[in-house]
């Protein structure tokens, strides 16, 4: 495996008694946080003006908003803006938390205080590729898509600076040349400008984060 392929949740691991966390980008519209949290420790009662979103790598986590919602790895969570909202790690926990500076945003097509597993946002339909927009603002594009095997995205260069989230199966991704695989649990990440291309060499799903400064 190209040391290119790498995870968030393997270079991010919990320390004992401690909650750690790593800012992944931010913009005037929107930043993002990597929480490392072992188990037992947690993020006190806090109200944010706007939607965020935890996606939910690795461990299990509580989230307190109104009653308990359970998260294991793979779900994610929308929450409530200006109510109340507090974190647990019921085992050591990784996560993703997303902030919108804007009291307007709303997630394209989600139900607040819903839990669902990101890979299910999309279902595979034969030689079809599928994709559904979570965010698309003009910093922030947030997408889950589904390609089934043999189906591929042909070469284009990334628009902005992208992270991609290996969520079910397993794709081929070239990018300037090289070859990568990524599988589900992995992660890949791309500048702007770079020229790549997916194909799904299983079926194949996969979740973009696309940022601008």
């Amino acid at each position: 495996m190209n040391k290119e392929i790498f995870s968030l949740t393997a270079e991010n691991p919990p320390i004992a008694g401690c909650t750690i966390s790593r800012k992944l980008f931010e913009n005037e519209e929107a930043y993002s946080l990597l929480f490392s949290l072992a188990e037992g420790t947690g993020i006190s009662d806090t109200a944010y003006e706007t939607e965020h979103f935890f996606y939910l790598l690795a461990g299990k986590l509580t989230i307190h908003q109104g009653k308990d919602f359970h998260l294991t790895a793979g779900d994610f969570y929308l929450s409530v803006p200006k109510e109340e909202l507090s974190v647990r790690a019921e085992k050591d926990a990784i996560y993703m938390e997303m902030g919108f500076k804007k009291e307007d945003f709303t997630m394209n097509t989600i139900n607040e205080k819903d839990i669902f597993e990101l890979k299910n946002l999309v279902p595979y339909s034969e030689g079809r590729i599928i994709n559904r927009n979570l965010i698309d603002t003009e910093k922030v594009h947030f997408a889950v898509l589904s390609l089934t095997k043999g189906t591929s995205l042909p070469e284009h260069a990334a628009p902005r600076d992208a992270l991609l989230f290996g969520l079910d199966g397993e794709g081929r991704i070239t990018r300037e040349g090289k070859t990568y695989t990524l599988k589900a649990g992995e992660n890949f990440a791309m500048k702007t400008g770079d020229h790549h291309s997916v194909k799904a060499e299983k079926d194949f799903k996969f979740a973009l984060l696309l940022t601008e400064e």
